[in-house]
């Protein structure tokens, strides 16, 4: 199988050289203010990547609302705790 959507053309789309929808963007970015754009960019990339690779329409709701639920999941997330020291 393989790891890019391939496109009709018969070519690979990476998801690093595509540029994602600016709009997309820009409403996401509004949305989580505590998130590098450049992740935000990554993961509508992403997004738009995996929607292709697997048959569906990438529109820019779609890319939007799948995009959206990664980032709700990053930002709900609970940080990692720390290690519990050794007592001596």
């Amino acid at each position: 199988m393989p790891a890019l959507a391939l496109r009709p053309s018969g070519g690979t789309t990476d998801p690093r050289t595509v540029a994602p929808p600016a709009p997309v963007v820009a409403r996401l970015s509004g949305e989580f203010a505590g998130v590098p754009v450049e992740l935000i960019g990554r993961y509508v990339r992403d997004v738009s990547a995996c929607a292709a690779h697997l048959g569906v329409e990438a529109t820019a709701a779609v890319v939007e609302r799948l995009a959206r639920e990664r980032l709700l999941a990053l930002a709900w997330s609970a940080p990692l705790l720390e290690p519990a020291r050794s007592r001596r």
